[in-house]
């Protein structure tokens, strides 16, 4: 017996709506495009905080939208520069936004272990 497509979905318990009520999130390259729509998801879905960690600083880019975003979110959407390639990057990056929020909520724990050693 196969699943259909359908079958298969509506096995999974889907949820459609999240509340993120006093999360810090941490969004890769939300700065512009779907990252900066990620960012502000969360913020809509009442994250604390969202913290974009990018390789550039907003602004760099005449199409970055990030710019204009915080006047919306005052106070709840920052940015972090870091290369997410690198680990050491990375690394301070996650640590600047704990030293500043307290912690980053919604990580997979294999991973920020991971990146932390």
């Amino acid at each position: 017996m196969g699943h259909t497509e359908e079958s298969h979905v509506n096995a999974i318990d889907v949820e459609t709506e999240v509340s993120l009520a006093g999360k810090i999130i941490a969004v890769t390259g939300a700065n512009r495009g779907i990252g900066l729509g990620i960012a502000e998801c969360a913020l809509d879905n009442g994250a604390a905080k969202v913290y974009s960690i990018d390789v550039r600083s907003p602004g760099t880019d005449s199409d970055d939208e990030f710019v204009v975003m915080p006047n919306k979110y005052l106070g709840r959407l920052f940015s972090v520069v870091a290369e997410v390639t690198k680990q050491a990057s990375i690394t301070a990056a996650i640590d600047r936004i704990v030293n500043a929020a307290g912690a980053i909520h919604g990580h997979r724990r294999r991973w920020f272990e991971r990146v932390r050693r």
